[in-house]
């Protein structure tokens, strides 16, 4: 043989096995490489940090914008990822309790005597109560809905972008149904409680009531529609996009539409075969929850920490196996986040993967911040800004903020 031939040879074996590996680098490695669009794309965290004295009732929340929320027991904080404070206003509560949609931002306490609500511009209003709030949620527009414990039975109240006097106010009079919940439409036109009915049947009910008078004019206190659930426990009743209504029971999501002369349409209903771990949503617009342990005997049941995404038509979008217990979700970007201990999985709305993340200590709350490449991460005491960077980089950090870090 000669020499050259020789040569070609082993040249053209060379390149064989550097595609073979190439080959196998892809294969193995494909997840990253194709949904990152590079497979050496990751999470790092940068050099500003918000630090805080440990609490369990610090919170942390953002809608799709470079700016979040910091609340602690002394006060909420409005701050950029790049660690600027835009405000910050003052309150003391012992255990607060935060519920957060579109801007909008509600702080209380269980059986407490104050709210008090945030927009993107500080502090919208406060109001002071003389019986204990059991239950608050505020929506998108500033509506606030309020349960309150009177001595005997039950208040609901709504008000809109004000303290002072209600909008709405509804005694319930039924000893027997214990109000758990309540939302108000994108509209403000109707109010939902989920109540518990605590005499022998031990089921729950969806009730919807007119808050205006022209509307409620039909009946003595606005109810103009309700839905029983025997043995089902309501979990969740939440309104979405063109006022339709999710009711969350322990086995079944079911959307409902208001519509006229008193009708309620349901439009969709979905079973569930497993309990849910964590449920969270996106605007009003898509919702995504991950299972947990399955329901006693039901074969159609999956895996605990399945993630499901679906649209407010009620189709699956997407879904992603986390493979475990999920202990944290979050959605924003019309994407979510789901946490297993120290791990998380960034999903677009299909469940493919975006990155991956790895935490080095314990984590309460990852969230993406002003898009699905930045998030925050928060831990004990502090919450970093994670950006996805290129390790190639030389020493694999984000550029640094100029401003100093949020305390």
């Amino acid at each position: 043989m000669r020499k050259g031939s020789a040569g070609k040879i082993l040249l053209i074996t060379a390149l064989l096995l550097l595609i073979i590996a190439a080959a196998q680098y892809i294969y193995f490695n494909g997840a990253g490489f194709f949904n990152a669009g590079n497979k050496e794309l990751r999470m790092t965290d940068t050099d500003k940090a918000a630090r805080y004295a440990f609490s369990d009732s610090t919170y942390f929340y953002c809608n799709d914008s470079r700016f979040f929320y910091f609340g602690t027991k002394d006060g909420m904080k409005y701050i950029s990822s790049s660690g600027d404070i835009k405000w910050q206003e003052t309150y003391s509560l012992t255990k607060p309790i935060t519920c957060a949609r579109g801007d909008m931002v509600a702080v209380g306490e269980a059986k407490g005597k104050r709210i008090y609500v945030f927009d993107a511009n500080g502090l919208l209003f406060d109001v002071l109560f003389d019986e204990p709030v059991l239950f608050f949620s505020v929506n998108e527009n500033g509506y606030l809905a309020v349960i309150l414990k009177l001595d005997k039975g039950y208040e609901t109240r709504a008000y809109y972008r004000r303290g002072g006097e209600p909008i709405y106010r509804n005694v319930l009079r039924d000893p027997l149904m214990q109000p758990l919940s309540a939302d108000i439409s994108e509209d403000g036109r109707i109010m939902a409680v989920a109540m518990l009915d605590i005499g022998l049947r031990m089921s729950s009910r969806a009730a919807f009531y007119y808050m205006n008078a022209s509307d409620a004019r039909t009946t003595e206190d606005g109810l103009f529609a309700y839905e029983d659930y025997p043995g089902g426990i309501i979990g969740h009743i939440r309104f979405m996009d063109r006022n339709d209504a999710l009711v969350i029971t322990d086995t079944q999501i079911t959307c409902y539409r208001p519509g006229e002369l008193n009708a309620l349409e349901e439009r969709w209903r979905i079973g569930l075969h497993n309990k849910l771990d964590r449920l969270a949503f996106y605007r009003g617009a898509r919702f995504a929850f991950v299972t947990g342990d399955k329901l006693l005997n039901d074969d159609e049941a999956s895996e605990p920490g399945s993630a499901y995404i679906y649209n407010m038509n009620g189709e699956r979008t997407g879904e992603f196996s986390i493979g475990r217990k999920a202990t944290s979700l979050s959605m924003g970007h019309d994407s979510l986040i789901a946490g297993a201990d120290r791990s998380f999985y960034a999903l677009n709305y299909r469940g493919a993967r975006l990155w991956e993340y790895i935490a080095l200590q314990d984590t309460r709350q990852l969230i993406f911040l002003e898009n699905t490449d930045t998030a925050l991460l928060a831990s004990g005491n502090e919450a970093i800004v994670l950006r996805n960077v290129k390790s190639k980089e030389t020493d694999n950090r984000a550029v640094n903020f100029d401003s100093e870090a949020a305390d």
